[in-house]
């Protein structure tokens, strides 16, 4: 398995790393999933205490994003944004996973 070159410390813009991810550059995977990661936790951990089932919620988070992206169904324009969609995809896993312990305990 070999290793990425990540970052600088300035990210691509949310068009470039779209663009990449389209076109399977797997540093703008990276990128993305790096510039992203300390809000999107941080968001999930206002509501969710456990930590390791966040980490996990974000990367299912992401990899949704980037299939979605690579299928066309996420489309960036002036009034979205990557963080934006990802707190929604973030959010959405989060009430998934509640419905669902909450129906084994019924």
């Amino acid at each position: 398995m070999s290793v990425i070159p990540l970052l600088s410390k300035k990210f691509p813009s949310d068009e470039e790393l779209v663009n990449g991810i389209k076109n399977f550059d797997d540093r703008m995977s990276s990128h993305c999933y790096l510039k992203h990661r300390e809000y999107c936790l941080n968001f999930m951990y206002k509501n969710y205490k456990d930590r390791e089932e966040v980490e996990d919620i974000y990367q299912d988070a992401i990899i949704v994003f980037i299939e979605k992206v690579r299928n066309n169904a996420f489309e960036l324009r002036s009034n979205t944004s990557i963080q934006t969609y990802l707190n929604s995809i973030c959010r959405n896993q989060i009430l998934n996973r509640l419905n669902s312990k909450k129906q084994k305990l019924f």
